[in-house]
C-alpha cells in the first residue's frame, strides 16, 4: 500500500472521521526504525493552545519522538497533502527495518 493510493485512502477513511484535528509525529522505535505516525486530537482547544500532552500519547513507548505538525483536516485530501509534505521534508530520516 502506497501513500495516497486507493487502498490507502480507503483505509484512511475507515479509520478517521473528517473533519478532525491531527498531530503528525516522527518516532524512533526500539528496533531502530523511524516513521511518521498520526494521532487524532480529542482536546477541544484551539490548535494554537494545544499542549504537548494532547499529542504525545502515540509516542509514549518510543525512545525518541518529535511533533512535526498539528493540523485541522476538513477532508482526506487535507490529511494526504500534509502527509505527503512531511514525507518530502523528513524522508531522509525515515528508516525501515533492515534498510
Amino acid at each position: 500500500m502506497e501513500l495516497g493510493d486507493d487502498k490507502w485512502l480507503k483505509k484512511l477513511n475507515q479509520n478517521l472521521d473528517f473533519p478532525c484535528r491531527v498531530a503528525f509525529n516522527l518516532i524512533l522505535k526500539d528496533d531502530g526504525t523511524t516513521g511518521i505516525v498520526s494521532i487524532v486530537i480529542k482536546n477541544k482547544s484551539k490548535l494554537e493552545n494545544l499542549k504537548y500532552r494532547d499529542v504525545r500519547a502515540i509516542t509514549w513507548g518510543s525512545p525518541g519522538s518529535a511533533v512535526l505538525s498539528v493540523i485541522e483536516c476538513k477532508t482526506d485530501l487535507d490529511y494526504l497533502t500534509e502527509a505527503k509534505r512531511l514525507h518530502e521534508v523528513w524522508g531522509f530520516v525515515l528508516k525501515a527495518k533492515n534498510s
